[in-house]
C-alpha cells in the first residue's frame, strides 16, 4: 500500500476546510440528499461526501456505510484531492498497486471500485471528495461521469451557503451588538448633559439628582432606579427613586451596612474595595425588581 503525499497547498486547504466549520457536524438532509442521489445514478450501493482533515477523512454524508471517518493514510480520498481538476477513478482497486493490501480494500467496507469528484471551493481549494464505491469492479459512463461532477459542485454550494449563512447571523449579531453600545453611549451624553445643565443653571442639587435618576430611569423602564449614598462610616442612604409603572414607591431609608442584609451584599462589597462613585446594581428592598443605585460616598 502506497500513502498519498501531501498536496502542496496542505496548510491553505486545512485553513479553507476549517473556515466552514463542518467537520463533526450533525448529518443534514440537503447533503444526505446528494451521497443518495450519486449512488442511485452511478448504481452503486456506498456514497460518500469525505473530507480531507489533517490525520483523517470525515464523512459529512455517508450512503450504505456505517462508518463516519478513517484514518487518513489508508484513505482513497488522500490521492484524489491530488487530482482536483477531474474524477479520481479505480476501476478495480486489486489491480491497483497503490490499494492492493489498503485495509479498506482487504478488509470491511471492501472496496473494488472508486470514483470521487473533487469539492474544489470558489478559492480553488480541495476540501475532499463526493464518491462513490462498489464491491465489484465498476464503470461509470460518460452520463454518469458528468452527473457525479455536477453533484461535487451542489457539495460545494451547499458548503458555500451554510458559510454566508453563519457570516450573515454573526454580521447581525455585531450589528446588534454596536446598537446596544451605541444606545448605552447615548444614554451617558443624556446622563452628562442632564447634570451639566442642571449645575450650570444653578439647580438644586436634590434637583439634579432627580433629573439624573429620571434619565437613567428612561433608559431602564422595567428597573427600580435609586440615588444613594454611602458615608465613610457605611452607612447607605437612598435619596431618590423612580420605579416601574404599577410598583409601590420606596419611602427614603439609611441602612448601616456593616450589618446589612443580603441583597445590599454587593454594594457593602464594592464600599469596602473603594469607597468612591461607581455604579452596582443590587435587588430592590421593596420589590422584586432590581435596583441600579448611584452610590456616592459621602464626606
Amino acid at each position: 500500500m502506497r500513502s498519498a503525499p501531501l498536496p502542496p497547498n496542505e496548510a491553505d486547504r486545512l485553513a479553507a476546510l476549517q473556515r466552514y466549520q463542518i467537520l463533526d457536524t450533525a448529518p443534514e438532509a440537503d447533503f444526505d440528499d446528494l451521497t443518495r442521489l450519486a449512488a442511485q445514478i452511478c448504481g452503486t450501493p456506498i456514497a460518500l461526501i469525505s473530507l480531507a482533515d489533517a490525520h483523517r477523512q470525515w464523512f459529512k454524508s455517508r450512503f450504505g456505510l456505517g462508518s463516519s471517518e478513517t484514518p487518513r493514510d489508508v484513505a482513497f480520498c488522500a490521492h484524489a484531492i491530488l487530482q482536483p481538476h477531474e474524477l479520481f477513478i479505480v476501476s478495480d482497486s486489486h489491480q491497483d498497486e497503490r490499494f492492493q493490501d489498503n485495509p479498506l480494500v482487504t478488509g470491511e467496507p471492501n472496496i473494488r471500485f472508486y470514483a470521487g469528484a473533487p469539492l474544489v471551493t470558489p478559492d480553488q481549494q480541495t476540501l475532499g471528495m463526493l464518491c462513490v464505491v462498489d464491491h465489484i469492479p465498476h464503470a461509470l459512463t460518460p452520463a454518469q461521469c458528468d452527473a457525479l461532477r455536477v453533484l461535487g459542485r451542489l457539495v460545494i454550494v451547499q458548503l458555500e451557503q451554510r458559510l454566508k449563512i453563519r457570516e450573515l447571523e454573526e454580521a447581525l449579531g455585531a450589528r446588534e451588538q454596536f446598537a446596544v453600545a451605541l444606545s448605552e453611549s447615548q444614554t451617558r451624553l443624556n446622563l452628562l448633559n442632564t447634570i451639566s445643565t442642571g449645575v450650570i443653571s444653578g439647580a438644586l442639587l436634590s434637583e439634579v439628582i432627580e433629573q439624573t435618576v429620571s434619565v437613567v430611569a428612561r433608559a431602564f423602564p422595567d428597573l427600580h432606579t435609586s440615588y444613594a449614598t454611602i458615608s465613610m462610616e457605611g452607612m447607605f442612604s437612598i435619596l431618590y427613586t423612580v420605579v416601574p409603572a404599577g410598583i409601590p414607591k420606596p419611602p427614603r431609608i439609611t441602612l448601616d451596612l456593616n450589618i446589612a442584609p443580603e441583597y445590599l451584599q454587593p454594594p457593602m462589597r464594592a464600599w469596602r474595595r473603594s469607597p468612591q462613585s461607581l455604579w452596582r446594581t443590587a435587588p430592590a428592598p421593596c420589590c422584586s425588581y432590581p435596583s441600579v443605585c448611584r452610590m456616592k460616598s459621602a464626606h
